[in-house]
Parts: structure tokens; C-alpha cells; sequence
């Protein structure tokens, strides 16, 4: 059985950098359980990371615009989440 995952999201920009100059962090759960090493990608970029082993992630240097988040992990069903950077 495939089960969801479940994205949790900031989006940040420093003012100290550029204006194009901009993070997501967050991380991955299922129920409530932290799922480690997932992929998370910028849908239609190619930006994207692993998620270490406590579950979370960082994305840096992401352009402004409005994305599709995307996590996936083996064995799980894939998730998509829009964020505006």
C-alpha cells in the first residue's frame, strides 16, 4: 500500500543578498514519521536535494516564480505542493 507524504514548507529570502537569492526548507513525513532521503525537486527545474536523515531539506539559490514542489521516495506515493519564491 502506498501511503502520502506529507511536506512541510518555508520560503525565505535574506535581505543581505540578492533579490534572487532565495531558500525553501522543510521537511518530509508520513503520518506523522519522519521519512528520510526522499527527493524533493522543483518541478520543471533542475533544482532539487535529498532530504538528509532527520527528514529535512534545503533548496538555495531558487529564482522567483511560482513552482510545483515535488517529493518523492521510494514506496510512497508522490506529492506536489505549490510554493512561491
Amino acid at each position: 500500500m502506498l501511503a502520502g507524504l506529507i511536506l512541510s514548507v518555508t520560503a525565505s529570502s535574506f535581505a543581505q543578498k540578492p533579490k534572487t537569492d532565495a531558500n525553501i526548507v522543510g521537511h518530509v513525513t508520513n503520518n506523522g514519521s519522519h521519512l528520510p532521503y526522499a527527493n524533493i525537486s522543483l518541478k520543471g527545474t533542475t533544482i532539487g536535494t535529498l532530504a538528509d536523515e532527520t527528514d529535512h531539506f534545503q533548496l538555495v539559490n531558487c529564482p522567483p516564480g511560482t513552482y510545483l514542489l515535488v517529493a518523492n521516495s521510494l514506496g510512497y506515493k508522490t506529492q506536489e505542493k505549490s510554493v512561491l519564491v
